[in-house]
């Protein structure tokens, strides 16, 4: 998936993303994505000098494709992050107010300005900043739940904090994406229309759908973008 920065959707007035190279895969291990990740480096060797990748909270796709693109940060979506977070919040019973001032502590509030762990300008900043959030985070929890255990911090140092600080904060993404975050909505989006497409003709999902098949109606998907990036040229088609 790539944005056209030539072409502006004519519905979201942003530059479109459009599919690209793809990979039918089984596994979603690191060696998978690896040789995906190669044989684009076959195609154009450019490829190694990606300055950024935008990834989900799996690993084995950022961890793949950075063993070919060495110089490249490996930058986390946003909405994953803080979806997951989010849902450790609601089981650990933090919900409501107490759950949005978890979340603002950590994402900060863009309708207020307000800044988060996330836009830390260093990794020093950041552990200096989390070291003052245990406590009241913990003060927080006890509030809403009523109990002195830890969850949410022990949750949070284990498998979330490294992630952010690595992964997520300002210095980051301004190695990549000056200070935008990143979401990986687009792609997500394009992978729906294609399972969309994979229809028997009673119009459910075909199941058993072959690899010939799938490749067919991928490349079909493809055909029609190229299409509409001609049909943009003489003002038609979804794009200007």
């Amino acid at each position: 998936m790539a944005q056209h920065l030539k072409l502006v959707d004519q519905h979201s007035g942003k530059h479109p993303s459009l599919p690209g190279p793809a990979l039918f895969h089984l596994r979603q291990d690191t060696g998978q994505f690896l040789y995906f990740a190669q044989t684009l480096q076959e195609v154009n060797n450019n490829v190694g000098d990606i300055l950024a990748i935008g990834s989900d909270r799996f690993k084995g796709y950022a961890n793949g494709f950075a063993l070919v693109c060495p110089i490249a940060r490996v930058i986390v979506c946003k909405k994953h992050a803080k979806d997951d977070i989010d849902q450790k919040l609601t089981s650990l019973g933090i919900t409501g107010k107490a759950r949005e001032k978890f979340i603002r502590d950590i994402f900060g509030r863009e309708s207020t300005k307000e800044k988060g762990l996330i836009d830390c300008l260093s990794e020093e900043e950041f552990d200096s900043k989390l070291l003052n959030l245990r406590s009241k985070w913990e003060k927080h929890k006890m509030k809403a739940r009523q109990t002195s255990k830890p969850e949410f911090v022990r949750y949070f140092d284990v498998y979330i904090a490294q992630e952010i600080k690595e992964k997520m904060i300002l210095s980051v993404r301004r190695q990549g994406l000056s200070d935008d975050f990143f979401f990986d909505n687009a792609s997500e989006s394009i992978n729906h229309c294609y399972k969309v497409s994979i229809r028997n003709p009673t119009g459910a999902r075909d199941l058993n759908c072959t690899m010939a098949e799938a490749d067919r109606i991928y490349h079909n998907m493809m055909e029609q973008t190229r299409r509409n990036i001609h049909r943009a040229i003489i003002g038609l088609g979804p794009y200007c």
